[in-house]
């Protein structure tokens, strides 16, 4: 079952994290919906990234930075 499908090419990376130990696994090209990978307005994951953008970045999307973040100057 292809879980990310859709018309925009791109790497994807599998990010496996055991204790403090975080595998990543070599780019694989797939065909995304660039839209999956939005967040809801005033879904669960937003409300987190707008109390603690960094923490959240770091403990849920394991580094990866969602489309919608947009640092602040201080950053």
């Amino acid at each position: 079952m292809t879980k990310y499908a859709g018309n925009y090419q791109t790497a994807l990376r599998i990010r496996l994290i055991n204790g403090s130990t975080a595998y990543v696994s070599q780019p694989v090209r797939a065909y995304i919906n660039y839209d999956q990978f939005r967040l809801e307005s005033g879904s669960y994951y937003s409300e987190l990234m707008a109390r603690d953008p960094h923490t959240t970045i770091l403990r849920s999307f394991y580094w990866s930075v969602p489309l919608e973040y947009k640092p602040t100057e201080a950053e």
